[in-house]
């Protein structure tokens, strides 16, 4: 029975590459490049286009950024199962599982956050046909700068997932 579980083990280990939290933390990283893509295709619609912005635009948007939290729910879930898989398996370590699983907190956080940003921008393009200039052009940088901290956060999440950005976050306050 022992010499079975063991060949299970490393056979399962073998079969699906890296370790289940390695997987989650990929995972996890995926839905946090999306999240930068989304936002800065908006940005770049609202600094370059803001009269071209339709209704059904937004609503893609609204749609696009539900479907990243409803894949951060699954991923969400593998990462609490990935903890408490450490209880048995001498593979998986509880403090890399744990750091993973507050990760992918973190990220789908993010992910809720930029759903409401999407269904306001939809309430707003469905009240009326455009944004003022001025208002875009800010709503933009907001949206860049938010991204390229996701992205910042999905980097240092590569090497080490407890990590979090360095405060150093001048442009984005300035935005």
């Amino acid at each position: 029975v022992l010499l079975g579980v063991s060949l299970a083990v490393v056979a399962s280990y073998f079969i699906r590459k890296g370790t289940p939290h390695s997987r989650v933390l990929r995972a996890g990283i995926s839905q946090s490049l999306a999240m930068v893509n989304l936002l800065n295709r908006i940005a770049v619609n609202l600094a370059l286009e803001p009269d071209a912005i339709t209704r059904d635009s937004s609503r893609d948007w609204l749609v696009e950024a539900k479907k990243i939290v409803q894949d951060l729910v699954e991923i969400t879930a593998q990462a609490e199962n990935a903890v408490a898989g450490t209880e048995w398996s001498p593979i998986l370590d509880r403090k890399e599982t744990q750091a993973v699983l507050k990760q992918v907190q973190k990220t789908k956080i993010t992910a809720e956050t930029i759903v409401n940003i999407c269904r306001e921008l939809d309430l707003t393009f469905a009240s009326s046909d455009k944004l003022p200039e001025n208002l875009a052009a800010a709503l933009a940088g907001v949206l860049t700068a938010t991204a390229h901290a996701i992205n910042d956060q999905a980097e240092a999440a590569e090497e080490h997932p407890s990590a979090v950005i360095a405060e150093d976050l001048e442009g984005f306050e300035a935005q």
